[in-house]
């Protein structure tokens, strides 16, 4: 291939927990678009991927160092996907004064002109990388409305002794605005529909770092509490609902197995009916919680598609057509194509809900 090469700094692909050393399909599925679209036009993608999810920040600032003191004129373009903005946000400033005409873009996480507030040059120049991401604050108004639609189903017609309780699950940079939509669109959608549900204050949002087993750690603690009468759970991405689901499942088989044992046992017919019945009001009640996760991964869209008991839905993030938006971006920027008619190329991708098969409700509103 005779043309310059376009560099991608990707985020990690695995992480060092034994449970979660399996591919994250999520920048699988970027690194395998971008790099079929741009061979397409005889471009080579030069990856540059952290060794392990906890290693990231730390590993795309060595990329980008090593990039500000290489030779730019070897390259097309720049593409990075963001671990966290802020401790990147010198090195790009950087590339950019070196060459204020060199094309960086971002995918999954945009940087802001806030964060370089304080480079004059950025600002007057309007410098600041271009991005394609999902519409995350509409997503999380979109897992408001999924949540809403369930809990009027179930309780609806009927006043339950307490307000529907919600917990958040918050991850790392990223789940801002994943929650405000969320806490914006409960509070819409509760008034339109004359219903009333408690959600888990800001200072108790559970913040589970986005993994799967810190999420089901944390979930563990919560169900553990006596006090805990939480009927649902927005997880600000798919790792964290499939933790949340993990110990939904365990809790549900280790009560039901439990309930077996006292129902074979030899004791005072009045005890074992009180206890059989404490049993069964916590059966139901783990039975019931719902879950709505974020991003539309495979297994969460299988379960989905399945009819999960636990996960309702998952909020997909259209990662494929982010990829598209993102190279015809980059192709206006190298000079490949004319520059995009405003409906050809979407910079903030507005999220749909999966769904059940067969559900043919408007999802996307």
């Amino acid at each position: 291939m005779s043309k310059k090469p376009v560099v991608f700094i990707s985020s990690a692909l695995t992480s060092r927990s034994y449970d979660e050393s399996k591919f994250f399909e999520f920048f699988i599925i970027i690194i395998g678009k971008l790099s079929v679209l741009l061979r397409s036009r005889q471009y080579e993608l030069i990856l540059r991927v952290p060794e392990y999810q906890e290693d990231a920040v730390e590993e795309q600032k060595e990329f980008l160092d090593d990039l500000t003191k290489d030779d730019l004129s070897k390259y097309s373009a720049l593409i990075i996907s963001p671990f966290e903005r802020q401790p990147l946000v010198d090195y790009i400033d950087q590339i950019i004064r070196r060459n204020k005409e060199f094309p960086i873009l971002t995918i999954d996480k945009d940087f802001r002109k806030q964060d370089f507030i304080d480079k004059a040059h950025i600002i007057n120049n309007n410098l600041v990388p271009k991005s394609v991401i999902c519409d995350e604050e509409f997503g999380g108004e979109l897992a408001a409305r999924s949540i809403i639609d369930c809990m009027y189903d179930l309780y609806g017609d009927w006043n339950p002794e307490k307000e529907p309780y919600i917990q958040i699950f918050k991850g790392l940079e990223g789940s801002e605005l994943r929650v405000k939509g969320f806490r914006k669109g409960m509070e819409k959608l509760c008034e339109e529909k004359k219903f009333s549900v408690r959600i888990c204050c800001e200072e108790d949002e559970i913040n589970a770092q986005f993994k799967r087993t810190t999420a089901k750690q944390k979930a563990k603690i919560l169900l553990t509490d006596l006090k805990c009468d939480v009927q649902a759970f927005f997880c600000c991405n798919d790792e964290m609902a499939l933790g949340v689901r993990d110990e939904l499942e365990r809790r549900f088989y280790d009560l039901r197995i439990e309930r077996s044992s006292i129902d074979v046992l030899r004791m005072p017919p009045d005890s074992k009916k009180n206890k059989l019945k404490l049993l069964d009001k916590k059966i139901n009640m783990i039975n019931d919680i719902k879950i709505v996760g974020f991003d539309g991964i495979r297994e969460t869209r299988i379960l989905t598609h399945q009819k999960d008991n636990w996960l309702l839905n998952s909020v997909d993030v259209k990662i494929v057509e982010q990829a598209n938006n993102l190279s015809k971006l980059l192709f206006y920027k190298i000079g490949e194509i004319k520059k995009p008619k405003d409906d050809e190329i979407k910079q903030k991708i507005p999220p749909k809900l999966i769904v059940p098969i067969g559900d043919q409700k408007n999802i996307s509103t």
